[in-house]
């Protein structure tokens, strides 16, 4: 089955995964190399430098090589984007983990993550609520659209 998230796919498959170095935030050139790499990932660096939900979303719009995803015949992103949020996730700022997803990342780094509480509470804050009494599929949310 093909996943959006590749780097989903390629664990599942018991595959190794490669990533880019970290790429700062705002840089569209090096994200212009990444995206025409062979990588399966690239991480956005936002903890130490960068942070601006406006710089990532248009990153991720240069990170988007139209030839390969016309080759390939999918809209899996390649590679996949991910973030390394700015607070330590202990911080419990769950707007930025949100915000971040709906920029259109694909996964998160969250640095200091220091318990299972703590992780508890990140995969909480990267799902949309369910509203009570409503069938799984609902509400399906801008993160349902990427």
């Amino acid at each position: 089955m093909v996943r959006y998230n590749k780097v989903i796919e390629l664990l599942e498959q018991d595959k190794p995964v490669f990533c880019s170095g970290l790429v700062w935030n705002g840089n569209v050139d090096d994200m212009t190399f990444v995206g025409d790499a062979d990588y399966d990932m690239v991480i956005v660096e936002m903890e130490h430098q960068g942070f601006s939900f406006n710089d990532l979303r248009t990153m991720l719009q240069f990170l988007m090589n139209r030839k390969k995803v016309s080759e390939k015949g999918s809209l899996q992103a390649d590679p996949a984007p991910f973030v390394r949020v700015p607070p330590n996730f202990r911080e419990r700022n769950q707007w930025v983990l949100k915000q971040a997803l709906d920029a259109g990342v694909y996964g998160l780094v969250l640095p200091h993550l220091d318990n299972v509480e703590d992780a508890q509470a990140a995969v909480t804050a990267a799902r949309y609520p369910q509203v009570p009494g409503v069938a799984d599929f609902e509400p399906e949310g801008e993160r349902g659209w990427w």
